[in-house]
């Protein structure tokens, strides 16, 4: 029995890197034109056939490539590196040939390749980059790329707004940028980087930037995604004497009217249409109520409140119902939050759900968290009138507690009010809803 024993060397991998550019042993040549001079690349047709389905397509496929091979989509420099990956198994990048090395290696498929890249993407966020390698992360489908420097953006907005990269970005990730949730600025800072980036593009497309008019039409539907829903009245006001070209008669009177009241038209709904919010579990506002005793249940029963302060309202709690007769009976339940909207409840979701046992409680997550206006009442409406008896059924009911914030650094000016409903036998203590969770807004 004889014994085998490996050995491990590096005569292949110091062989290829022999192989690297030269001439004496290439098999084909890959040529560039650059001002009326060509270039030659040598390489190795079965190394790059080892190393990319695309190579081998081109080499030993049905109609395999004769000859030299002409590129006309990248530079001799930018090939060379990237022929470096396959034959050295390293390469140095940097913001200069980044975006033509993930070009190729995307290209020919090398999945190797793609993955230095993305290492260099992500090991590199300076913020005068930000944009231009957010583009190529959107361009090449690097998903862990672009939520990376989505946050990025997000933490560095202001910083980011002044930058060339986003001054000279494209419309699309012009679009792309302004649709991101929770930029670390103020609206009016979103709305300044807007026009900025608006009088840069008339200038470079020699439109007059003077003209309010062209850069409205500039910005296109990326007008609609600045938050002016988020601005303050006294911000709004002073955009709209500055800028008033920039809008309608119509469009400033409908957002001062959101701004102030929260009711929006359908004109104003086109500005406010995209704001889809993340919702932040680490940064948990809470308003818990305490128990007070028990009551016999209402066939529909309401919690309305209004905060002191723009904020996010994500869900809340329905308190354990106790219901000691016939505890196998199906309890059905319909959940709605509506906004007070002049003297009428706009609906703005609904939740339908059902229990089964003597004790219940039900924790709602919102789809789409809800912009909580100052002053603006909301309403909870729970529902039990589809239940054939539910006025023998006991629940515990909660009275008004102080916001309790779950993380830290919460403003200690957050106020919370609640009231009697119109249609509820009962006073602004009673509720079935013990808990109210809510995040700091940001635009």
């Amino acid at each position: 029995m004889s014994n085998q024993t490996g050995i491990s060397t590096k005569i292949w991998s110091e062989g290829l890197k022999k192989l690297y550019l030269n001439e004496e042993t290439a098999d084909v040549h890959f040529v560039f034109e650059v001002n009326g001079i060509k270039h030659r690349v040598p390489a190795h047709q079965n190394i790059l056939a080892s190393c990319s389905p695309v190579f081998y397509t081109m080499f030993y496929g049905l109609l395999k490539e004769k000859g030299d091979v002409k590129i006309i989509d990248a530079s001799p420099k930018g090939f060379m590196d990237f022929l470096a990956i396959l034959y050295l198994g390293q390469v140095q990048i940097t913001t200069g040939n980044v975006a033509e090395l993930t070009d190729l290696v995307n290209k020919y498929d090398i999945p190797e390749g793609l993955k230095v890249c993305e290492q260099f993407f992500l090991e590199n966020t300076a913020t005068v980059d930000l944009c231009k390698h957010l583009a190529l992360a959107i361009k090449f489908n690097l998903k862990n790329v672009r939520e990376h420097y989505k946050s990025e953006i997000r933490a560095k907005a202001i910083e980011v707004f002044k930058s060339e990269g986003f001054i000279n970005c494209s419309y699309v990730l012009l679009h792309f940028i302004l649709r991101l949730t929770k930029l670390n600025c103020d609206a009016i800072d979103v709305f300044n980087a807007c026009m900025n980036w608006a009088k840069n593009d008339c200038e470079q497309n020699e439109f007059d930037a003077t003209d309010q008019q062209n850069l409205r039409n500039t910005l296109g539907e990326c007008f609609y995604l600045i938050p002016f829903a988020a601005m303050d009245v006294c911000t709004f006001s002073k955009i709209v004497f500055t800028h008033r070209l920039l809008f309608t008669s119509d469009e400033a009177f409908d957002l001062m009217a959101v701004i102030t009241t929260g009711e929006s038209s359908e004109l104003s709904k086109k500005y406010i249409k995209c704001e889809v919010f993340d919702w932040d579990v680490n940064r948990l506002v809470k308003c818990i109520r305490r128990a007070l005793h028990h009551t016999l249940i209402d066939s529909v029963e309401y919690t309305t409140f209004s905060v002191n302060k723009k904020m996010l309202f994500g869900g809340f709690n329905i308190f354990d119902y106790d219901w000691p007769r016939l505890p196998q009976e199906i309890l059905q339940v319909t959940v709605s939050i509506t906004r007070l909207n002049g003297t009428k409840d706009e609906l703005l979701e609904s939740h339908q759900f059902q229990s089964q046992g003597d004790v219940f409680a039900a924790d709602i997550k919102l789809r789409n968290p809800v912009v909580i206006i100052p002053g603006i009442k909301y309403t909870i409406c729970v529902d039990f009138s589809n239940n054939a008896v539910v006025n023998d059924r006991y629940i515990v009911y909660c009275y008004s507690g102080s916001l309790r914030p779950i993380s830290p650094a919460v403003d200690d000016d957050i106020g919370l009010k609640f009231y009697r409903h119109p249609k509820s036998k009962f006073d602004a203590n009673h509720s079935v809803v013990s808990q109210l969770y809510f995040n700091h807004y940001h635009t």
